[in-house]
């Protein structure tokens, strides 16, 4: 297992974003990043190999393996975890009963190293990517 952080957040869409670590409690506070921003973090990506450690975390005393992007209304747009040799994201809060409904992440979604998180509009909605730095 390698460890991917995200050491920055670039959000390119129009409205606010917020972001949270279900994972770890003390980055479970949710964290605001402005249109057209680009902020530093550190947060690590939670690994969630099944539907128990998305929900369940994948350690005793940890949250849910999974890190949840929100729109400024404060519902979520997508989810991001770590499985096998990719991070994968997923609408919404929900593991995929069907592994088709997982999505790689955008350019660099291999596990192991520092990334950015940008999250852009599409014409199929908004889309997480990773950048390595």
């Amino acid at each position: 297992m390698a460890v991917t952080a995200i050491k920055f957040v670039l959000n390119q869409r129009a409205d606010d974003i917020f972001v949270t670590n279900w994972e770890n409690p003390a980055d479970a506070d949710l964290l605001r990043f402005r249109p057209l921003n680009k902020d530093q973090i550190n947060m690590w990506i939670p690994w969630a190999d099944n539907q128990d450690q998305f929900d369940n975390g994948s350690n005793p005393n940890q949250g849910p393996a999974h890190i949840t992007i929100y729109d400024v209304n404060q519902s979520p747009l997508f989810s991001i975890f770590q499985s096998g040799n990719h991070v994968y994201y997923v609408i919404g809060e929900e593991y995929p009963a069907d592994p088709a409904d997982r999505h790689f992440v955008g350019t660099d979604n291999g596990v192991g190293g520092d990334r950015e998180l940008t999250v852009t509009d599409t014409d199929a909605g908004p889309q997480p990517s990773l950048i390595d730095l």
